[in-house]
Parts: C-alpha cells; sequence; structure tokens
C-alpha cells in the first residue's frame, strides 16, 4: 500500500516521500507507524486485517477521534 501511496501528487508529495515513518502508539504501546505531510497522513496499524476496528479498537478509535478533531495523527 506504501508503494501507491508514494505515487500520489499532491502539494506536499515531495515532503511526504521523503518523510521518515515515525512510530504510532496507544498509550505508550506501540501499535503501527504512519507519517504525515501537510494535512496528508499514511498510517499502517500492526496485526489489523483491512478492518482495523475490529482487530485494533482502540488504535482505530485514537486515529479515528484524531481525524475527527481535524487534528494530526499523533502517538500518546
Amino acid at each position: 500500500m506504501e508503494a501507491v501511496v508514494s505515487q500520489l501528487t499532491f502539494p506536499q508529495s515531495a515532503e511526504f516521500n521523503a518523510t521518515n515513518f515515525t512510530n504510532y502508539t496507544v498509550n505508550g504501546q506501540v501499535v503501527g507507524q504512519f507519517k504525515t505531510a501537510g494535512r496528508f497522513s499514511f498510517l499502517e496499524v500492526f496485526d489489523a486485517g483491512h478492518e482495523v476496528p475490529a482487530y485494533q479498537p482502540a488504535a482505530a478509535l485514537q486515529a479515528f477521534n484524531q481525524t475527527m478533531n481535524q487534528e494530526a495523527l499523533h502517538s500518546t
């Protein structure tokens, strides 16, 4: 999936492609990795299939809440 995302063209695509992944944590536990440029983020949640809320509900809820609150993805 990262290969597909890296081919997107948007104003911050060069910055996005140059950015390294950062651990995404929920209450200090690493549950995935992400990177952000501008208002575009890519999040990979570990140990989850295509239904992230079924496998990693806390990670899904945190990412959902951050997105709905118009916040950049960030670890907690």
